[in-house]
């Protein structure tokens, strides 16, 4: 499995820089298979965004909404506390079927939490 990632219409393969205390918006992530067809997300009763610093090794993680579960689409809508922190970080999705009990992880890669610009 793989992610597609979305945020204010562009589409990437990570996720992109983001801001240090920007909050209020929505990051979609569209789940596929090596093909690029859709995962068909029906059964996942919990879908996280787990997201490392890379310096202190502390995990956050943020819960995710199954948005549109036939075309394999989870929102992260990113609250006050989410990106406090300026770093580097490694994100990964974490997927538990509901039917079967099996975990699936989809890596992110890294991305940035960079300072506001005041």
């Amino acid at each position: 499995m793989k992610a597609v990632v979305s945020l204010e219409g562009k589409t990437y393969t990570r996720i992109p820089t983001l801001v240090q205390n920007s909050y209020g918006y929505d990051v979609y992530f569209y789940i596929k298979n090596e093909d690029d067809s859709a995962v068909d997300l029906s059964n996942i009763e919990t879908a996280t965004l787990d997201i490392k610093d890379i310096d202190t090794s502390t995990v956050k993680t943020i819960g995710l909404t199954v948005s549109d579960a036939a075309n394999g689409e989870l929102t992260w809508t990113v609250s006050d506390t989410d990106l406090a922190d300026t770093g580097v970080y490694e994100a990964e999705i974490n997927l538990i079927n509901a039917t079967t009990g099996l975990a699936y992880r989809v890596k992110l890669g890294l991305f940035l939490i960079v300072e506001e610009i005041s």
